[in-house]
């Protein structure tokens, strides 16, 4: 079978290295994975991964920046032009939580938990970078569609996130959390849109109820 570039653009030892890496992270965790592990379970040199990465914690960040991008390798595309508003963003909330819910995903998330405490330093870059891209990412599909009006995209990339995405990751991390095709999170993700429909959705003046003027008897 022909391999698909597009998925992976980075050169074969790159992401030989960053597989492996992964694999050894989640199995031995951070401290317990050295370099010379990775470079043996992926074929290569360790001046190769220095060479690549420049170290341990720079190979850590570039799992985490990959997992973002298979995470929105296609979800780019589900917002694009004119539609059915609430069922476009339904679809986009639910594979964007399937797709962070996947185990690989959960398994790495569990590691940073995990090691946070020994290194704070790794823990908050690992955050920083994966909230700002998904952030970013979200900003811009969600400023695609237009049936939405965005004032600050990447604060509504924020509250669609919190209203998507809460409590589900955590239920993962602990093993209890449900398939994201289950009623519960079926009628948590309804509502999830329902709710950012009704503060960015432009109604039939073309007007987002967020840029409406307050009505006076709630303004004080």
């Amino acid at each position: 079978m022909l391999k698909d570039k597009r998925k992976d653009p980075r050169k074969p030892k790159q992401a030989a290295v960053i597989r492996a890496a992964a694999e050894l992270f989640v199995q031995y965790g951070y401290d317990g994975t050295s370099t010379e592990m990775i470079a043996e379970r992926a074929g290569v040199s360790r001046q190769t991964i220095y060479n690549q990465f420049e170290g341990k914690e720079a190979l850590f960040l570039a799992i985490a920046s990959d997992l973002v991008e298979e995470i929105f390798a296609s979800l780019g595309e589900e917002v694009e032009g004119p539609g059915d508003l609430r069922g476009t963003l339904f679809s986009f909330a639910h594979n964007l939580l399937a797709k962070m819910l996947r185990p690989k995903t959960i398994a790495f998330h569990r590691v940073v938990v995990t090691e946070a405490a020994r290194f704070p330093g790794l823990a908050r870059a690992v955050h920083d970078a994966i909230s700002t891209a998904v952030e970013d990412k979200v900003a811009v599909c969600l400023d695609k569609q237009s049936q939405l009006t965005l004032p600050d995209p990447k604060l509504a990339a924020r509250q669609f996130m919190a209203l998507i995405i809460h409590p589900y990751p955590f239920k993962a991390l602990l093993g209890v959390g449900e398939h994201t095709d289950g009623p519960e999170i079926q009628r948590h993700l309804e509502a999830a849109v329902d709710t950012f429909v009704r503060a960015y959705g432009r109604d039939e003046d073309g007007v987002s109820p967020a840029n409406r003027p307050c009505p006076a008897k709630h303004c004080g």
